[in-house]
């Protein structure tokens, strides 16, 4: 017996906080942010990225994360900093051009900020969307870090089941870190707990439908073969339709009270959401939806009830998460839905 946790991310997360530590939370402005970097920086000289996660836009000066602002602090080494919600990326220009050149799509679809003359200003406003492995192979990491990627996970999941949480649901896997989730259970890694994993699926990765579907039997494939007892493959997926309300990308239908031409940015037009959970619902694969603004949750609420009118009456379990500012309507039709 024990909790189950619906929503986290201990695995894919909890691995690569080996490489990106919490150390900003604590910061309260930005000569700590400066000092916890170089203090990262100094006992680290190994790592491929000097790392991060914590920071907040308010410590920041001028609200405008840089290059600039990172070069000051380290500019030898690529710099790569995630917010504290995972919405925003910071990087440094060193991080900026060697992500650019080793995949410039995957670094477009983490949405740059632009300067006037065009050029990426260091701060991303989907970094929800960032697999390190987009950029840098687990090979070219070397021993230690994959070693060390392990341990975190072992850390993380030993201190879940400590305090009583025995079951997970980790909600973005992204397919090249699936042989290391293979191997962490070879070696015992999931002995005393149960893990569920919802494969990532966004617009950069599923250009059209035809590649969403062989993906997805590729995923319920992998499920049947390698799902066990103690590890899910195959039976559910995580999407976003938009951000968060801290950096404006939450999608509202009213916009935002300090920047009146803002009203957020979807991931997804509404037919080609309609069209994607469409797909996943007739392949019975459940849908597990980031949705903050309530235009945004509308979006996905339609796009489930077109899915669950085309395809054939089941058991759907479509999800919607955080559903942070649903309107009363939306809050109805969920119940009427079953979502």
């Amino acid at each position: 017996p024990g909790f189950i946790d619906s929503h986290c991310h201990v695995l894919w997360i909890g691995a690569i906080l080996s490489l990106m530590p919490d150390n900003l939370f604590a910061c309260s402005n930005f000569t700590d942010i400066q000092a916890a970097i170089k203090t990262w920086a100094a006992d680290n000289p190994d790592l491929p990225f000097v790392g991060g996660i914590g920071w907040r836009m308010d410590q920041v000066p001028d609200r405008s994360p840089t290059c600039r602002l990172l070069d000051e602090v380290v500019a030898d080494r690529p710099v790569i900093l995630m917010s504290y919600s995972g919405q925003c990326g910071w990087m440094n220009s060193m991080a900026v051009n060697q992500l650019k050149q080793r995949n410039p799509q995957a670094l477009e679809a983490l949405k740059p900020v632009r300067n006037a003359a065009g050029d990426m200003t260091g701060e991303f406003l989907h970094f929800h969307a960032i697999n390190y492995l987009d950029f840098y192979s687990l090979d070219e990491w070397g021993p230690d870090v994959r070693q060390g990627l392990m341990d975190a996970m072992t850390e993380v999941l030993d201190e879940a089941v400590s305090v009583g949480v025995t079951a997970v649901h980790d909600v973005q896997i992204y397919p090249e870190f699936i042989p290391m989730l293979l191997e962490f259970r070879d070696k015992g890694g999931f002995d005393k707990v149960r893990a569920r994993c919802a494969y990532y699926v966004d617009p950069h990765h599923f250009p059209n439908e035809t590649v969403l579907r062989d993906r997805m039997s590729w995923w319920k494939d992998l499920g049947q073969r390698e799902s066990g007892a103690h590890l899910v493959f195959g039976d559910s997926v995580k999407l976003y339709i938009d951000g968060t309300i801290d950096n404006r990308t939450s999608y509202v239908f009213e916009p935002y009270c300090d920047d009146p031409e803002n009203y957020g940015d979807p991931v997804w037009t509404q037919d080609q959401f309609n069209a994607v959970i469409q797909v996943l619902d007739e392949l019975e694969i459940q849908s597990c939806t980031h949705a903050c603004g309530d235009a945004g949750i509308n979006r996905v609420v339609n796009a489930i009830e077109y899915a669950i009118d085309s395809n054939r009456p089941r058991d759907h379990r479509h999800r919607v998460e955080h559903n942070e500012f649903p309107t009363p309507s939306d809050i109805h039709r969920m119940g009427e839905l079953g979502i």
